[in-house]
């Protein structure tokens, strides 16, 4: 079976679903956006399954709010796990490539020199369970875990919204206690379709950009790219959520993800230059 005649992109005006369109564009993906397939009811999403009848199927849809699933926590459970959980298990019943996200949330950030695709998930948030139980149910299919998508197809990304304050002239506050890897989505498109040409074995795999660093040190390079010269004041994770009313999840302190499986990818200060020149900032 041709895997790409017949290509589903759920969640495809989102900005990793963009990029997925573009990347796939050969073949003539289908889109649909979350807006028109209703993640929350499983049956409905089988149901539009079984009348597509695709070949291939990459979900980019997520509930992304990580602080609003302490509040409303069945909703990141049914449309981060139990939808995908479904879509897999209808992928596999009849032999079709699925791809799921999935985050570097899962882990608990106390391995100081990073999580390679083996460790367990070790989830601290409502959210990062949300991921870890999807996982499970997603388990024979392509899972990929990232960490901070920025991309043309959103404002609002942690990359957006440091330029956006940034270019205001604002003086900048920043966490400084948490290290991750963050991760262009054009790049995690391109690096998706990889694993697809190679027909490299379904499980787990990291995609992100070259380069782990604390969110301040993000910020401190995407200014200097900018050519702006901001006061960047580095902050502990509890001094910026200090006063906060609303719940605020639990977030892994140092989440690097390390890739053991694919090719490397450019350097997250690469990445970033051509995201600021290609987006015309």
């Amino acid at each position: 079976m041709d895997i790409y005649r017949k290509i589903l992109v759920i969640g495809a005006q989102g900005q990793l679903g963009q990029e997925i369109m573009k990347v796939f564009a050969q073949y003539a993906p289908h889109g649909i956006a979350i807006e028109d397939l209703d993640l929350s009811c499983p049956p409905k999403v089988v149901e539009y399954l079984e009348t597509f009848q695709p070949t291939l199927v990459i979900n980019c849809a997520a509930y992304n709010d990580v602080d609003g699933a302490e509040i409303n926590t069945s909703e990141p459970f049914l449309i981060n796990a139990i939808t995908p959980g479904y879509i897999s298990k209808w992928c596999k019943e009849y032999a079709v490539p699925f791809v799921q996200y999935s985050t570097d949330y899962v882990f608990d950030g106390t391995h100081k020199n990073g999580y390679t695709e083996d460790v367990a998930p070790s989830p601290i948030s409502v959210y990062a369970q949300s991921k870890a139980l999807m996982e499970q149910l997603c388990a024979g299919s392509y899972i990929i875990r990232t960490s901070y998508i920025f991309g043309r197809g959103s404002s609002f990304n942690f990359v957006r919204a440091i330029i956006n304050s940034a270019q205001s002239g604002k003086d900048l506050t920043v966490v400084d206690d948490q290290v991750h890897c963050y991760t262009h989505a054009h790049d995690l498109a391109l690096q998706t379709k990889y694993i697809l040409d190679h027909s490299l074995p379904v499980g787990i795999y990291h995609i992100t950009n070259e380069g782990g660093m604390s969110l301040y040190g993000l910020a401190q390079i995407i200014v200097s790219l900018l050519g702006l010269a901001n006061t960047i004041t580095p902050v502990s994770t509890d001094e910026y959520y200090k006063g906060k009313t609303t719940p605020v999840a639990k977030r892994p302190l140092f989440s690097a993800l390390i890739n053991t499986k694919l090719p490397s990818m450019r350097s997250i200060k690469e990445a970033l230059e051509e995201y600021i020149v290609s987006t015309k900032i």
